[in-house]
């Protein structure tokens, strides 16, 4: 995950990517977004075994390519704004969401932009708003189309059980670790039984350890990019690249507890009696 992180940073930043790939991996990730219209990175509160095609499949290097420019002109747009820049980053972000463009480039470029403090409670305010919209939409717009989009998914199904009982919960687990893409998610749970202050509520805390992950590294590769260019203190770069280590290693314990929790969930409810008619 954080190879591929490191790969988007390095389109987005070059020479930045080198000091910070050797960061702990994290097996699945918060993915600002899995999505069906193009690739990238998965994050770790938000895709997991439903992810992007990797960078070395037929397509995927133009995939890149596309969020490369698409962040540049975000990044360029939000620099001639002033203070209204995360404002304007933050709706674009929520706008991404909604649309099922992949948030991991946008989530690291927010890093980049804004710097770490910044940067998270932009993106983290951004995906939050594009995730309660989307849960809307699906629930009082286009309910019967996204039914139809969700159908014949068992794994939807057996959440769509567990959610019954267990709301905010399930909603939680999947936020840290995902079995299906997170903008699918948003849209998935509109359909569910889950109240929208459930779902908000859970979508806040799950969301916030990948959105920092990945606002951290791309915090650290423009450090690493500034240290490079003489503008900043390789100590204080080495201090920022240490704390993307912790906070990589805390987020991969996490996704996979989140993961072993909502394993059993799921399978507390195939053991149910009646929960496969």
């Amino acid at each position: 995950m954080v190879a591929r992180a490191a790969l988007l940073l390095g389109l987005l930043v070059p020479g930045s990517a080198a000091g910070v790939v050797d960061a702990p991996s994290v097996h699945a990730g918060p993915e600002f977004e899995a999505s069906a219209l193009v690739a990238a990175a998965p994050i770790p509160a938000q895709t997991a075994q439903a992810s992007e095609p990797a960078a070395t499949e037929p397509g995927a290097a133009e995939d890149l390519g596309f969020l490369a420019r698409l962040v540049t002109w975000l990044r360029e747009t939000t620099a001639g704004l002033g203070w209204l820049g995360p404002f304007f980053f933050g709706l674009f972000y929520a706008l991404a969401v909604v649309l099922f463009v992949p948030g991991s480039a946008l989530t690291i470029a927010g890093g980049v932009t804004f710097g770490l403090a910044l940067g998270t409670l932009t993106v983290f305010v951004g995906a939050n708003i594009g995730a309660a919209l989307a849960f809307l939409i699906a629930r009082y717009v286009l309910r019967d189309r996204v039914e139809k989009l969700l159908a014949n998914r068992p794994a939807l199904r057996a959440i769509d059980r567990a959610v019954e009982t267990q709301g905010w919960r399930i909603v939680f687990l999947t936020r840290l670790s995902p079995v299906f893409p997170f903008s699918a998610q948003n849209y998935f749970y509109g359909l569910t039984g889950v109240t929208f202050t459930q779902y908000v509520a859970a979508s806040l805390v799950g969301m916030f350890p990948g959105t920092l992950l990945y606002v951290y590294i791309g915090a650290a590769g423009a450090e690493v990019a500034e240290a490079s260019g003489g503008a900043a203190s390789w100590g204080q770069t080495a201090l920022l690249v240490a704390g993307l280590a912790a906070t990589a290693a805390v987020v991969v314990l996490v996704t996979r507890v989140a993961r072993r929790e909502l394993q059993k969930a799921l399978a507390e409810v195939e053991e149910t009696p009646g929960a496969t008619a």
